[in-house]
C-alpha cells in the first residue's frame, strides 16, 4: 500500500522532489530514506525533511544567527568505550571553518557542564555516546554500543518516570561507579538538561550519537527525548540517528556532509550527497541511513561565503 502509493508520487523529470515527513507514534522510528519502493531506494527519488508538526512550516526564522561552530567529540569516559573515530571525525570538521570561530572541546574537555553552557553557537556538533531508556527496563537498547561490555545491564539499571531524563547524552566525566546509579546522572546530560541550553540563534546542531533521535510517544503529548530537547531549546535543525552508528562510516558521512554543507548546500541536499557517497562504499542502509534532518533546510548563514567546489 504504501509502496503503491509513494509510486504515483514520483516526479516525471526525474528529478528529486520534496517530501516532507511529519511521522507518528513507532514512525518517528523508520529511515524514510532507506524505504524501497519496488524501484529504488526513496534516497534517489526524494529530498526528505522531518517535521515535528506541520506548525514547523509556519515557523518565523528572523532570529539572527551566530556564525560560531561549537564541536565537542569523544568524551573520555573510563567507563564507556572510546570513539577514535569521532575525534578524528571532528578534527576534519574543524579544519572547515575559519580557526578563529570554532571552539573545540574534545577528551577530558567535552564535559557535561561545558556542553550545557553553551551560548551564541551557529553549528554545534556532538560526537559521544548516547543513551535512550523505554518505558520498561526490559525496552532498553539490548546490544547496542551505547555501553561497554562490563557496563550494568540495562534491565538492572532503574527506569525514570519521567521520559525527558530516558534519553541523553554521555558526556565526561562518566566513572564506573556513576552508571551503576542512573539517579545521580552525573556526566550524563539528560534531555530534560539539554531543553534548558539557549539554543536561539543555532541553525544546526548534529548529534553523531547511538539512537539520538529515539524517542518516547506519548499519547496526546508527541515525542520525548533528545529530539524534543533540541527543539525546544530553539536550534532551527536537528541532524540525529536512528539506531547505533557504525563509527567509520559515521565520520565518513559526516565529513562529507559538512563539506557540503560549507559549499552553500541546503541541510537535506548536503546529507542526501553524504549519504549516497557513503552508500558507493557500504551498499546496506545500516551504514548509511541512520541520520535524518529535522527541521529547516536550506543552506546556512554561517556558511556563506560558501567555499567554492575544488575544479
Amino acid at each position: 500500500m504504501v509502496a503503491a502509493t509513494i509510486r504515483k508520487m514520483h516526479a516525471p523529470n526525474h528529478e528529486a522532489a520534496v517530501l516532507l515527513v511529519s511521522p507518528v507514534a513507532a514512525l518517528n522510528e523508520v529511515p524514510f530514506d532507506a524505504l524501497h519502493d519496488g524501484r529504488d531506494f526513496l534516497l534517489r527519488t526524494y529530498r526528505i525533511n522531518y517535521l515535528s508538526s506541520g506548525r514547523e512550516l509556519l515557523r518565523e526564522t528572523d532570529t539572527a544567527t551566530s556564525p560560531n561552530v561549537f564541536l565537542l567529540a569523544d568524551p573520555e569516559c573510563s567507563a564507556l568505550e572510546r570513539l577514535p573515530s569521532a575525534r578524528t571525525e571532528a578534527e576534519q570538521i574543524r579544519k572547515l571553518f575559519p580557526s578563529e570561530r570554532v571552539n573545540a572541546l574534545f577528551g577530558k574537555e567535552a564535559t557535561k557542564e561545558k556542553l550545557l553552557k553553551i551560548r551564541g553557537a551557529g553549528v554545534l556538533h556532538v560526537a559521544t555516546h548516547g543513551f535512550f531508556q523505554g518505558a520498561q527496563a526490559s525496552q532498553d537498547v539490548k546490544g547496542a554500543r551505547l555501553l561497554a561490555e562490563d557496563t550494568p545491564d540495562p534491565a538492572q539499571i532503574p527506569v525514570s518516570p519521567n521520559p525527558m531524563l530516558r534519553a541523553g547524552l554521555f558526556m565526561a566525566p562518566i566513572e564506573e561507579q556513576l552508571l551503576q546509579d542512573y539517579g545521580k546522572m552525573a556526566g550524563m546530560a539528560s534531555a530534560l538538561e539539554i531543553a534548558s541550553m539557549d539554543l536561539s540563534g543555532t541553525e544546526l546542531v548534529t548529534l553523531a550519537a547511538c539512537r539520538s533521535g529515539v524517542s518516547t510517544a506519548q499519547p496526546r503529548l508527541g515525542v520525548y527525548g533528545l529530539r524534543r530537547a533540541i527543539q525546544v531549546a530553539g536550534a532551527r535543525t536537528l541532524v540525529m540517528s536512528l539506531w547505533d552508528v557504525n563509527d567509520g562510516a559515521t565520520q565518513q558521512l559526516m565529513v562529507e556532509y559538512y563539506i557540503r554543507l560549507r559549499r552553500g548546500e541546503g541541510r537535506v541536499d548536503a546529507m542526501r550527497a553524504a549519504m549516497e557517497k557513503v552508500r558507493q562504499q557500504y551498499a546496506h542502509p545500516y551504514y548509511w541511513a541512520p541520520f535524518i534532518v529535522l527541521g529547516e533546510d536550506g543552506p546556512l548563514s554561517s556558511c556563506n561565503p560558501p567555499v567554492p567546489t575544488a575544479p
